[in-house]
């Protein structure tokens, strides 16, 4: 009876996993040149969480298959590691439950997964694949975007990887960010105009998601002409995300008056920031700490905008340490000539969700009204909005 149990509970499962298989993705490749004993992983890089990392070791000259399931049309990234290579190669595909064939002409033309500049975006090209509305609306993508991105990566290794680099002079590295920022928001550009032209792409649906996550950057007015456009969006899925993502937008729009905290200066004394801001000046709240690279990469760029700014523009610094002595180490060594506070632990949870946060350097550009005009990581955004 036992036997008969076991045998039955057996055919069930594998009755299962069979009708799973034929409802997923099922991909096929042929790479030459790609050796037995590679490792072929597919991440999707939507998930944060790394839950969905299928891998295959190939065992035939060239040739792989991966399978699974995906709940919804999603970015993914084949990687591929092969013996001998320490940097392997990669490349970009949007999967869905379909079945896909990936060719190209040997493993030395595909992109390298690690590269300095704009090479490994040329060899994206070389590589073919077939399969699924998704994946075709993806190469539509890519291919608009492409030339952007290959502007982006010549501008970030010119400014932060030349060897020259080091060698330029202030006013010429000032050149090169300003060249850089430009090629930055031509990308982002190029990226909003394809979302708009195609909203029914299963990719449009994903840059729209990523945008909302940016808080105080829609009126309730754009979030209800975004919903618009993008709930006839062709996977039912990603309605649902989105139609999340916009509900929680709405609780920072743009224009929101913001909320008021109190944090402690270096004497231990403590403000509270509705005192500090207004009197008919704008404010700029940076939030920080001294063990974060970007944020004290980025006091150097406040600074200037301090300076250009000082008759109309209230510059506040709110850290987040929970060390007073690495702040005030910090202090000494930045010399910032504005306001300085600290939240105590206790506040920072309740501010960083009232602003919608999780990572600094967060800049909030306040109007004198006290309504939020800008909130993000880039000063230079800041000092535009200014002009």
């Amino acid at each position: 009876m036992n036997y008969i149990k076991t045998l039955f509970a057996s055919v069930s499962l594998l009755v299962a996993s069979s009708m799973f298989a034929s409802d997923g993705y099922t991909i096929i490749g042929n790479i030459p040149g790609l050796k037995p004993g590679s490792k072929v992983e597919l991440r999707n890089k939507e998930d944060r969480r790394g839950g969905h990392r299928p891998m295959v070791t190939v065992s035939n000259d060239g040739n792989f298959v991966l399978d699974g399931y995906i709940d919804m049309p999603s970015v993914c990234e084949i990687i591929i590691t092969v013996p001998g290579n320490e940097i392997g190669y990669a490349f970009p595909i949007m999967i869905e439950n379909v079945p896909y064939t990936i060719t190209a002409v040997h493993i030395d033309s595909v992109s390298p997964s690690f590269f300095f500049g704009s090479g490994g975006l040329y060899q994206e090209k070389n590589v073919s694949i077939e399969g699924g509305t998704a994946q075709r609306e993806f190469s539509d993508y890519r291919t608009a975007i492409l030339p952007f991105e290959i502007a982006a990566k010549n501008a970030h290794y010119a400014l932060y990887i030349d060897p020259v680099a080091r060698k330029r002079t202030v006013e010429d590295t000032r050149e090169f960010e300003v060249a850089y920022k430009q090629a930055e928001y031509d990308l982002a550009l190029a990226r909003r105009i394809f979302r708009n032209a195609y909203p029914t792409y299963h990719i449009s649906a994903k840059l729209w998601n990523d945008a909302l996550s940016d808080p105080f950057t829609f009126s309730d007015a754009e979030l209800d002409e975004i919903w618009a456009k993008v709930k006839g969006n062709n996977s039912q899925k990603r309605v649902e995300q989105l139609e999340k993502s916009i509900s929680k937008a709405r609780e920072c729009v743009k224009g929101k008056e913001y909320s008021d905290f109190t944090a402690l200066d270096p004497n231990g004394v403590e403000h509270r920031i509705s005192d500090l801001i207004g009197n008919g000046k704008w404010t700029l709240m940076d939030f920080w700490a001294s063990w974060c690279g970007p944020c004290r990469a980025s006091i150097p760029a406040l600074k200037e905008i301090f300076k250009a700014n000082t008759d109309n523009l209230c510059v506040i610094s709110v850290s987040c340490d929970a060390e007073d002595a690495a702040w005030k180490k910090a202090l000494q060594e930045e010399k910032m000539e504005w306001m300085q506070l600290r939240m105590p632990e206790t506040v920072f949870k309740t501010v960083s969700n009232a602003y919608n946060f999780n990572s600094i350097p967060f800049m909030l550009l306040i109007d004198p009204e006290g309504n939020i005009e800008f909130a993000g990581h880039d000063p230079g955004v800041i000092e535009s909005r200014l002009k």
